[in-house]
């Protein structure tokens, strides 16, 4: 299956956006480990050729990674927080969190 372009919504800014997405679902599409695309719904392999596709994933596919102070124990910078790229904006957000010393997690 090869990937086309839909529309998505980003709760965080309240808006519509275009993304490439899976031709028989319509849902979104996203790199797993494997190193291939796979729909979110079907989980089935969706092919991006498009350039302009690649381009888009290729913005939004970066991680950012701080450690910092846990809300749980107290540790200084025990807390490793992962950031990934709003979607619309391509601003960074906190997206999931462990601490190291304690166990505590948080999406």
């Amino acid at each position: 299956m090869e990937a086309i372009w839909g529309t998505d919504y980003d709760p965080s800014t309240d808006t519509l956006y275009r993304r490439p997405m899976c031709p028989e679902c319509m849902d979104g599409i996203a790199k797993v480990e494997d190193g291939e695309y796979h729909c979110f719904r079907c989980q089935g392999i969706v092919y991006v050729t498009d350039p302009e596709m690649k381009e888009w994933f290729s913005l939004r596919e970066q991680t950012l990674t701080e450690m910092g102070y846990c809300f749980s124990c107290g540790q200084k910078d025990s807390m490793e927080r992962h950031f990934r790229k709003n979607p619309v904006t391509l601003e960074w957000q906190l997206a999931y969190g462990k601490c190291k010393y304690c166990g505590t997690r948080f999406l």
